[in-house]
């Protein structure tokens, strides 16, 4: 959170609140590199959704919203290890690299 703003030659420089936690950023992962800290806790995440058990049978588990979603409102990021769309391949749900267990 900004505290204040302070002028030097008419350039506009923030001052922020110290961050409580660990530091997060984003680094998109590749075919075979899924990111770093991949423990660490996305604070927005942690806001707006939740993994949990389905009630559905079978269902494994679920991503479930903890508040009211916008529509066309981010959720959530994937950052596992992309696997590159072939053309002309179907994707194979059994195999398929872009569910979550």
């Amino acid at each position: 959170q900004i505290t204040s703003i302070a002028f030097q030659n008419d350039i506009p420089i923030p001052y922020y609140t110290k961050n409580e936690g660990p530091e997060v950023w984003y680094k998109m992962s590749t075919r075979t590199d899924a990111g770093d800290n991949l423990l660490v806790p996305d604070p927005y995440e942690q806001r707006t959704c939740q993994v949990k058990k389905s009630n559905v049978d079978d269902g494994g588990e679920g991503l479930y919203a903890l508040r009211d979603i916008k529509e066309g409102e981010l959720v959530a990021l994937y950052n596992g290890v992309r696997i590159p769309y072939r053309t002309g391949e179907k994707e194979n749900w059994e195999t398929s690299g872009y569910k979550i267990f």
